[in-house]
This record gives C-alpha cells, structure tokens and sequence, in this order.
C-alpha cells in the first residue's frame, strides 16, 4: 500500500511499505519514486546501474536502504 501525504493528513489509516512492495508497484505501473521514500527496512532510494558490455548483468535498478 502507498500512502501519499494528503491521505495521512485527511487520517486514513496505513502502514509502511516494504521495499519489496514499492518493487512490485514499479513492476505493476512502471512508476519510480524518485524521491526517498520510507519502508520498513528504513529510507530507501532508487538506483540505477549500468555495466560494460563484457558483464554477465547489463542493468540494475532497485530500492536500496539509505538510512
């Protein structure tokens, strides 16, 4: 579940996000939060790699804890 400010504000109830959840929102919707966002596992961010051409990976791209 994503709970935006304006939901906090009005007092729906919520609960955090795990990384593996925001995963499976970009997955589902193709959306990245660009900004930090706050998980269960702490304050993650979104992160892009990309490799040489020589790499057994090419690309990744996830969440990964900052805090």
């Amino acid at each position: 579940m994503i709970v935006f400010e304006e939901e906090m504000q009005a007092g729906f109830q919520y609960k955090l996000a795990t990384i593996d959840d925001l995963h499976d929102y970009v997955a589902g919707t193709g959306e990245v939060f660009t900004y930090n966002v706050e998980t269960t596992e702490g304050v993650v961010q979104w992160h892009e790699e990309h490799f040489s051409y020589d790499s057994p990976v090419d690309y990744i791209c996830e969440y990964r804890v900052i805090n």
